[in-house]
């Protein structure tokens, strides 16, 4: 397959959860078939292998303007490359690049859309998103509750949830001893949506307990200031130091108002780790309460910290639980989904065009 996929951000520049689901994905479809990414950053062109990624400098700050100047880029390009398919990460300028370009082509359209934009204001939603939906030939969620708030946008449509994957990383099978102090980690942006506040409190509900704090955010020295002796603020460290530090620790917790996806709950799962989270969409994707973690109530601060006390007495059942239910993210498990869902929409493409 030729496989053009069209974000309008991706890694190094941002590393956020979609740039780096849409990196991973590239980097592991290209093993097999040839990829094209579009996307902004320092204009310029990489190859690696069956792997290009080609980006636009913004020249706009003007939202609207930038927009715009994506939309041109990702259909001047995707109309020289011709691809088998096109993949739109978002459904923004990459969404509505990838319908047209999908239309003036002849090839199928999947559109991804974003747990933020599903938030839009309904006029918005029925303005912009709707249309645009409706021209994809598949809709891919970040998590199977979303799937019904886009069918009430477009009901006729091919709507899933494909998870993100992960490379396992190479963890010992073994789930490590206790600390002689508890240590609870939290890994992630330090911005309102993730709700830190109630990690402060869950911290001084437990002060015999550790709290670790990967991140940064325009909310650390805020967070600093009314955080108690036992949080410690490690800032932005890179992957492979997050791995170290969650399995150095003896749970990993989640406080978010909303969270579409969480790769950092699978990266846990895979370290051994009980997780705590509050109950989204995201997460209950993810959790199996009582069974590789607890899901709690937002802001019940007293009933994560019980459920951190039960994660903690029952850590070494539910840590090998984890070791062996991550599988079922790997990349090995999720990208033929993927591949499938490609495939299906390149022969019902072939078979019509050939009926016309």
């Amino acid at each position: 397959m030729n496989i053009l996929i069209m974000v309008p951000d991706y890694p190094p520049e941002v590393l956020a959860g979609l740039e780096v689901l849409t990196k991973d994905l590239a980097e592991h479809l290209a093993k097999k078939h040839i990829v094209t990414v579009l996307t902004t950053g320092k204009r310029k062109i990489e190859k690696k292998g069956n792997l290009t990624v080609i980006r636009t400098q913004k020249i706009f700050k003007n939202r609207i303007l930038y927009n715009l100047q994506e939309t041109l880029f990702f259909i001047k390009n995707s109309l020289k490359l011709n691809p088998d398919i096109i993949l739109g990460h978002m459904v923004t300028s990459a969404g509505l690049a990838a319908v047209i370009s999908g239309k003036l082509l002849r090839k199928p359209v999947i559109v991804r859309i974003s747990g933020a934009e599903i938030l839009y204001p309904k006029l918005f939603k029925n303005i912009f998103l709707k249309p645009i939906l409706k021209l994809a030939d598949a809709i891919v969620t970040p998590n199977s509750s979303m799937i019904e708030d886009v069918r009430k946008l477009v009901r006729d449509k091919k709507i899933l949830y494909l998870p993100q994957g992960i490379d396992i990383p190479n963890v010992s099978k073994a789930v490590r001893k206790l600390n002689k102090t508890p240590r609870i980690i939290y890994v992630g942006r330090l911005i309102p949506v993730k709700n830190l506040d109630m990690l402060i409190k869950v911290s001084k509900l437990l002060p015999n307990c550790k709290f670790v704090i990967v991140g940064d955010g325009p909310g650390k020295d805020r967070l600093r200031k009314i955080a108690p002796d036992n949080v410690s603020f490690l800032g932005l460290i890179s992957q492979k130091e997050v791995i170290k530090e969650m399995k150095e620790s003896d749970v990993f917790v989640l406080t978010s108002i909303s969270e579409s996806f969480g790769r950092v709950l699978i990266e846990a799962l895979a370290c051994g780790l009980p997780i705590v989270a509050v109950n989204s969409q995201g997460p209950k994707d993810i959790i199996k309460d009582g069974s590789n973690g607890y899901l709690i109530n937002l802001n019940d601060a007293k009933d994560m910290a019980d459920k951190v006390k039960l994660a903690i007495k029952n850590k070494n059942e539910i840590g090998s639980y984890n070791l062996r239910d991550v599988d079922r993210f790997s990349w090995n498990q999720v990208l033929p989904q993927y591949e499938s869902l490609h495939e299906s929409l390149i022969r019902a493409n072939k078979n019509n065009g050939e009926k016309s």
